[in-house]
């Protein structure tokens, strides 16, 4: 019997062939990638919606993108980013600016906290 596998967060999502991918992640940083045909996907949302209901108390789960690309439109003015394989944001450069200097400010933040020690 398979050991259960306790998610705490969806670490990437995709599509490989007619299979939909979903790898997640759990409070150790080991992952695992589940892929089901569309017609189980189909069966899991439903399930998934009854389970989670409209509680907008519950928090939401954090994406931890593996991989991201920087780039500029061809076509407009506007810097792009872009997480995995999603589809990219393209945002104005005044704003891709400000969004540079939060990054920083955040990552100074998390870098100087404590380890955490989940038990």
């Amino acid at each position: 019997m398979d050991a259960k596998f306790a998610a705490t967060t969806i670490a990437r999502t995709g599509k490989s062939e007619n299979q939909l991918e979903i790898t997640l992640c759990d409070a150790h940083g080991r992952t695992t990638t589940v892929s089901v045909p569309a017609d189980v996907a189909d069966g899991l949302m439903k399930a998934m919606r009854d389970f989670a209901g409209n509680d907008a108390q519950r928090p939401a789960l954090t994406k931890r993108p593996r991989e991201f690309a920087i780039g500029t439109g061809r076509h407009e003015n506007a810097v792009l980013i872009r997480f995995d394989d999603d589809v990219p944001y393209g945002i104005d450069a005044s704003t891709a600016i400000e969004l540079g200097h939060a990054l920083l400010d955040a990552a100074q933040t998390v870098s100087q906290r404590p380890a955490r020690h989940l038990q």
